[in-house]
């Protein structure tokens, strides 16, 4: 594996960072409230907008990169999808056939066989 060094400039909330970054990841989606998310392989995690690791790279890689929104990001282990906080934590188990993104603090998530419904931030079905 190669490490490649970038020079990040991103503005967030207003002001300019500058950060030089050594990368050990094979890509760098865009950034959303603070976090990218980043592969190495068929593995997925998040980096906050310093290059620090803070969703550790050992989730699925889905279909399609998934972006921090209401503080939350989706993602996928064995076909199963849940959902990650900023702090790093699994903060909605991995036990959905399908979960969308939040907005407005509510996902639409299924459970397979037409059993479909909405979960709040904290996993709770509303």
């Amino acid at each position: 594996m190669r490490i490649v060094s970038i020079l990040l400039l991103l503005t967030f909330a207003g002001k300019l960072y500058s950060q030089t970054v050594n990368f050990k990841y094979d890509r760098v989606e865009n950034f959303s409230e603070g976090m990218a998310q980043v592969y190495i392989g068929d593995k997925t995690g998040y980096i906050d907008i310093t290059g620090k690791e803070v969703v550790p790279v050992n989730y699925d890689k889905s279909i399609r990169p998934y972006s921090f929104t209401n503080g939350m990001a989706i993602v996928q282990q064995k076909k199963l999808y849940g959902a990650v906080d900023k702090t790093g934590k699994l903060a909605i188990p991995c036990i959905y056939v399908s979960l969308g993104e939040f907005s407005e603090g509510l996902a639409e998530a299924g459970l397979g066989k037409d059993r479909n419904g909405y979960i709040n931030t904290k996993g709770e079905v509303v």
